[in-house]
């Protein structure tokens, strides 16, 4: 079957010896290894509603496993269904994003960018790491601008740019990684001091400092 990852699916099956149903026996279902504990009727059968995970992967497997106890130990062997396989369907998700190739130590820049899902628009938490060292985590819409502030004592040269979205229930993951280089900026200084000055007296001075991206202050 296909199903969509969060939906549940029916597993049904009957354990038997010999053609003789095994009543009230407890058996093992294990979807892509994870246990789920059930019990046989009356007649060996045995019907189970399994939910499918928030996995992002294309097929699952699962099977059903009897192991005995008490009683059944010196009368039954072990043993194990075939396994069968559940295709699953999730909403992929495709991440554009958009930065300056040259960042600044302490200077925030401007992250944009669009989230594209097959299964409608959707708000999503985005994480923006640097190296490892995650700058925001914030939920955005599918078209967004952020604006990030690296750490002040990030060191001159090239660095690594990491943007995700994280898995929300049946939309999956993306993510993208680009390398970014950090440089420091110039610092212009303007001095304007009187021509004229008349002793005793004092000297006045003005002026401003900046950079290429505006006026430092402090």
């Amino acid at each position: 079957p296909l199903v969509l990852i969060g939906d549940s699916v029916t597993a049904s099956g009957r354990l038997s010896s010999e053609g003789k149903p095994l009543a009230k026996r407890r058996l093992t279902l294990a979807l892509d290894g994870v246990p789920i504990a059930t019990t046989t009727g009356s007649d060996g059968s045995y019907v189970t509603n399994i939910t499918i995970p928030y996995k992002y992967v294309t097929t699952m497997v699962l099977s059903a496993t009897y192991e005995p106890s008490g009683d059944d130990t010196g009368t039954y062997l072990a043993s194990q269904s075939q396994p069968a396989t559940i295709n699953t369907m999730f909403y992929p998700t495709l991440l554009e994003v958009s930065s300056p190739d040259i960042l600044h130590p302490g200077l925030p820049f401007t992250l944009s960018g669009r989230i594209n899902t097959t299964g409608g628009n959707t708000e999503r938490k985005i994480r923006v790491l640097l190296d490892d060292i995650q700058l925001t985590e914030e939920t955005v819409p599918a078209q967004f601008s952020l604006k990030v502030t690296p750490p002040e004592h990030a060191a001159i040269g090239q660095h690594n740019l990491t943007v995700s979205i994280m898995p929300q229930e049946r939309y999956a993951g993306a993510i993208s990684t680009r390398d970014i280089y950090f440089s420091r900026l110039p610092i212009n200084i303007d001095t304007q001091i009187s021509r004229l000055i008349i002793l005793p007296g004092t000297i006045k001075i003005r002026g401003r400092v900046y950079h290429e991206l505006g006026t430092i202050q402090n």
